[in-house]
């Protein structure tokens, strides 16, 4: 219920991105609402890099 109010997307639409295998599918601005609503609520995309793949961090709460 949070992301839906937070991304603006449709329960459904979530639904659907989450059921799949891997990586979320999705049309790219769905995909970016839900990485803006998630960003804002704390959490940081890491890049792959030379020590690992692509992770997720929560922001230091300072």
């Amino acid at each position: 219920d949070e992301l839906v109010a937070a991304s603006g997307l449709s329960r459904s639409t979530l639904q659907r991105m989450e059921a799949g295998d891997g990586i979320a599918a999705g049309h790219g601005g769905n995909l970016w609402q839900v990485q803006q609503a998630l960003e804002a609520a704390g959490i940081i995309f890491l890049p792959a890099d030379q020590f690992g793949g692509p992770g997720v961090r929560l922001k230091d709460p300072v």
